[in-house]
């Protein structure tokens, strides 16, 4: 009822005063709402939900029931709102004093921008993005002295793949597309770029196949210059990784440091920059030159700038107001030029290397502080030098160092070098590698000491190896893995070769012979060898001939075969039969397997012949010269030319000198 008449439902709102309950809102003539409760709004009948206006405390307060409270229509929430105390405000919210945030801020899909200051006034205090807040930045101080600003990255959910990067850059040229740049980047990084930064960038590039250090695309290169960083980020047949340019052949092709591809392929996705400067707990990466920096190359001319020249592979740096560089660590100083006004100090000032020049020679000399002897070291003449020979003339005493063996050979270089034994003993050693005894002259041998007993010859005409010899004499050459029976040849070249020896034949009137035998190359292993006359060997592929000799060893079974010297008749090639030195069959004695068969030359200027009567003892002598090649093995050979009787072997010295 308006006006003071009876309500006809409910409660009503008295236009002139009139109180109806306590519950009853009243509308006064001041144009005041008055309740004495709360005054609830309730639109489209939703008695669960519906809008409160009320004093609590003192504070006016405007509250949602049943549900958060929206102001606008144009979303719901997205944050799980549901208690009475949350607002949410669809569209724009202005606020022209001040806004206060107790709990912190939380942006999703925005950004927060002001014309003033955000400032958070509190200690200890932390800022972070990320959906779970993985990115942190804070201030926190422990006390007066101990404050810090910390950049954080959480790596517990990620296995340890994001770690904090920071970049400065001119925007333009750096942006969430380029965070393939820091893939597998594990430790955190401080990055710089230049304003020009980013100048390339594709998913397109390729790589041959054959040149596998150069990254091609069409016109992508043009402003590529050398020292420039490309990322390869992925591509098939690519390994990812920093790479640095080295060379730019146009704008289509460049050079990169090192193999980044393995093959083929059409898919590269990089990106390059130039100036790229990075700290990490790792390095320091330095600005990079093709060539000298100087003062218009950075932006404040202060001592203390460092840069790279990678054309040169030299370390600069702005000392006195001037660029010097030093060579990078690793790498031997190299320069066109050097000038030094004074003496060059070495070793805490300990040694000094000083110059004088005369009228035909410099010398270069080098002497120890701490010793009042000065050693004159080098001396090199002049008009020796213009026809391509240095001379170095020692005047005091000259010490090299012992050591095991000699160094890496150099072609068309020799070393002098002194070697580890007691005593130490001077050696010289060729290009080739061949170890030159310079104490005496270069000889190995091998001997007899006394009464080796009797050797008796398994046919008649048929070449066996001396094996009574007992001792290797002292050697001046290496002779190789040789048994007492042989010498192995340790550098190619003419050589002496000598036999002396004692011996008694096994009867009256017999007639023996020695020779000295080259071993060759070798084939094997023996198939087989026949028990028949003469003699057939399987040999798969042989390389003999008819008339080739031949040694054959470690023949099972047919022993007899062993250590001996055959002729050879062809038969296929496959297989050979054995003859005597006079054309005789070989007689078998059993079915052999197994062993080599070795090709020989006789070196027929080294031998001997000797007939012995009864009860004869005397020199069985023999010496000539031969070409004798490194490795290879000379040996000692006789046969009884008269029947198969025993010959007694004394004194026995065999052995080789080189002459050349």
């Amino acid at each position: 009822s308006m006006g003071g008449g009876t309500k006809g439902f409910g409660y009503g709102i008295d236009l002139t005063g009139a109180t109806y309950g306590t519950a009853d809102v009243r509308l006064t003539s001041g144009g005041k709402i008055v309740s004495a409760g709360a005054i609830y709004i309730i639109p489209n009948g939703d008695v669960d939900d519906y809008l409160s206006i009320e004093t609590l405390s003192n504070v006016p307060t405007l509250k949602g029931v049943g549900a958060y409270l929206r102001v606008g229509d144009a979303a719901t929430t997205s944050h799980g709102l549901a208690s009475e105390d949350d607002l949410m405000v669809s569209g724009k919210l202005e606020v022209a004093g001040s806004a206060f945030f107790d709990l912190g801020i939380s942006v999703t899909g925005g950004s927060i921008s002001t014309s003033s200051n955000i400032a958070q006034s509190n200690d200890n205090a932390q800022h972070s993005w990320g959906a779970n807040n993985e990115v942190r930045m804070n201030y926190a101080v422990q006390d007066a002295d101990a404050k810090i600003a910390q950049i954080t990255i959480d790596e517990s959910d990620d296995s340890g793949n994001n770690v904090p990067v920071l970049l400065f850059a001119e925007e333009t040229n750096y942006s969430f597309m380029d965070l393939g740049l820091f893939d597998e980047v594990v430790q955190p990084h401080i990055a710089v770029g230049e304003n020009e930064g980013k100048y390339t960038s594709s998913t397109t590039g390729t790589a041959d196949g054959a040149d596998n250090d150069e990254l091609t695309e069409t016109n992508k290169f043009t402003n590529s210059v050398v020292g420039d960083v490309v990322r390869i980020i992925s591509g098939t047949n690519v390994t990812a990784g920093w790479y640095r340019i080295t060379a730019v052949t146009d704008a289509s092709n460049v050079d990169l440091d090192r193999d980044f591809a393995s093959g083929a392929s059409t898919d590269i996705t990089y990106v390059a920059y130039h100036g790229l400067g990075m700290i990490t707990p790792r390095a320091f990466y330095l600005p990079i030159y093709d060539g000298a920096p100087s003062d218009s190359d950075i932006d404040i001319n202060l001592d203390g700038a460092i840069a790279l020249d990678v054309g040169n592979n030299l370390l600069y740096g702005r000392s006195g107001t001037v660029w010097q560089h030093w060579t990078p660590d690793g790498e031997s100083p190299s320069f066109a030029d050097l000038t030094l006004t004074g003496d060059l100090l070495m070793a805490d000032t300990k040694g000094i290397l000083t110059g004088e020049s005369a009228s035909d020679y410099y010398h270069l000399d080098a002497y120890n502080t701490n010793d009042a002897a000065r050693i004159e070291a080098v001396r090199i003449s002049n008009s020796a030098v213009a026809s391509g020979l240095a001379i170095m003339e020692v005047t005091a005493d000259f010490y090299l160092v012992e050591k095991a063996a000699a160094g890496p050979d150099i072609a068309a270089r020799g070393q002098h070098w002194v070697k580890t034994v007691t005593p130490n003993e001077p050696w010289f050693t060729d290009d080739e590698g061949n170890d030159i005894f310079i104490g005496q002259g270069d000889f190995a041998g091998i001997a007899v000491d006394n009464n080796s007993g009797a050797l008796t010859p398994e046919q008649q005409h048929g070449w066996e190896l001396i094996t009574v010899f007992d001792a290797d004499c002292p050697e001046n050459i290496s002779n190789g893995d040789h048994t007492n029976n042989n010498i192995t040849v340790g550098a190619t070249g003419v050589y002496r070769l000598d036999f002396d020896s004692s011996a008694a034949g096994g009867g009256a009137n017999k007639t023996y012979k020695a020779v000295v035998f080259e071993l060759t190359e070798t084939t094997g292993p023996i198939a087989s060898t026949t028990n028949a006359t003469p003699v057939v060997v399987t040999d798969v592929g042989h390389p003999f001939s008819t008339n080739d000799k031949i040694k054959i060893t470690g023949v099972a079974t047919a022993t007899d075969l062993n250590d001996r010297i055959f002729l050879v008749t062809k038969l296929t090639a496959d297989t050979y039969s054995l003859q005597e030195d006079n054309g005789g069959d070989i007689i078998g004695t059993a079915i052999g397997s197994g062993g080599t068969a070795r090709l020989v030359n006789e070196l027929e200027l080294i031998h001997a012949h000797r007939k012995f009567a009864a009860a004869d003892v005397g020199p069985f002598i023999g010496w000539g010269t031969a070409n004798l090649t490194k490795d290879r093995t000379v040996e000692l050979y006789y046969k009884n030319i008269t029947d198969t009787t025993d010959i007694l072997f004394e004194t026995i010295v065999f052995g080789i000198q080189r002459l050349g």
